[in-house]
């Protein structure tokens, strides 16, 4: 499965939680505890549509956990799935702004029982700003079910979290991105771009940080990028 920004944006891009065997304040640690908008730009031109298809979000509570696992179990391997406990996601919604930034996705107004996906994401402090007194926004993991890729959802997704991270006040977000997917669509893409200065923020690479392994050979730098405000 791949995607890129003039698409969608999907997930499965970063280790998971316990997948490295590493604690959760190194910089791997921290990008091991979700994965962040798989992305892959493709050779072709690409197209940007003149507006986002329409999606309905409302925010996680604890009583998600059955949608999560049932997400989960269509999107990761076993191995790689961590939301389905419900006493473990009210853990994680009630640490650090968890339950307000972080949402469900219905692909239709008039079926938001059909969950098609969701974005993790919660308050943290920076790493790339080690004497910010003000957290940032932790972009932990972006997912959408396969079927529902190529339709711009994951691009939508990433600009309600810009919105909800605004809307708060949050004038940067953070994330880990594998070099060949995430990280090159948010650096060479038309349509993040777009995205971005829509919402008045810009990309930062704070260069790479790690390294991915995806267990099948497959071995890769992980970037640390911020998202900051344009007036910052």
């Amino acid at each position: 499965q791949y995607c890129d920004w003039s698409s969608d944006v999907c997930s499965s891009d970063l280790l998971r939680s316990g997948a490295g065997g590493d604690d959760g304040d190194s910089a791997h640690g921290r990008a091991c505890r979700g994965t962040v908008l798989r992305s892959l730009a493709r050779s072709e031109v690409e197209n940007i549509p003149n507006h986002l298809p329409e999606i309905v979000t409302r925010s996680l509570s604890p009583n998600d956990s059955e949608i999560i696992r049932e997400l989960e179990e269509q999107i990761y391997p076993g191995h790689m799935r961590q939301y389905g406990d419900r006493e473990m996601l009210q853990e994680e919604l009630d640490m650090k702004g968890m339950g307000v930034f972080s949402f469900l996705v219905a692909g239709q107004a008039d079926s938001s029982k059909d969950y098609i996906g969701y974005c993790m994401a919660y308050l943290e402090q920076s790493e790339t700003e080690p004497d910010r007194s003000e957290p940032v926004v932790y972009a932990a993991d972006m997912a959408i079910l396969p079927e529902s890729q190529g339709f711009h959802i994951g691009a939508t997704m990433f600009d309600e979290l810009l919105r909800r991270t605004s809307e708060r006040g949050v004038d940067k977000i953070e994330m880990h991105a594998r070099e060949t997917t995430s990280y090159a669509a948010l650096k060479h893409s038309e349509w993040a771009k777009h995205i971005l200065y829509h919402r008045g923020y810009k990309f930062v690479d704070y260069g790479a940080v790690d390294e991915f392994d995806d267990g099948n050979g497959t071995v890769e730098k992980l970037y640390l990028v911020g998202i900051e405000k344009l007036s910052r």
